[in-house]
């Protein structure tokens, strides 16, 4: 299982940086205020990121769950939300060109692209503090 995920972790990574990267920087060049900008966007990103990797165990914690399915399944969903909110914000961001809606945008793409890596920091920790049974 974990060999099939590190293709996606690394696809995710990518990916969601590179888009993230682009948006955030052409929202905070519209943006008024650039500091308290980049501020709203690093801490988003980091509460995204937070809530990307806390809630999935949260609802694992509930139940008995199979590790790789739990996995596969987390890392789509996160990929999928992720990625649907991001394109809906960066395309209102293009049309009305409001930096709040480029720096959401830019904020859901960079917590996808942190989501590995919280995954491989965070992932025992959350196991052992959520107490989740798999079922291997």
């Amino acid at each position: 299982m974990g060999l099939i995920l590190l293709p996606l972790y690394l696809a995710m990574l990518l990916g969601f940086t590179f888009g993230g990267v682009k948006v955030g920087w052409r929202a905070i060049a519209r943006a008024r205020g650039r500091l308290t900008a980049t501020t709203l966007l690093i801490v988003t990103s980091a509460g995204l990121a937070a809530l990307a990797i806390v809630l999935p165990f949260a609802y694992a914690a509930a139940q008995r769950v199979s590790a790789g399915g739990f996995a596969l399944v987390t890392v789509f969903c996160v990929s999928a939300v992720t990625m649907s909110v991001g394109l809906v914000l960066n395309e209102r961001f293009a049309k009305e060109g409001r930096p709040v809606d480029g720096l959401f945008a830019s904020a859901f793409f960079l917590a996808g692209a942190s989501f590995p890596i919280s995954w491989f920091w965070l992932g025992e920790r959350m196991e052992t503090l959520f107490q989740v049974a798999w079922i291997y």
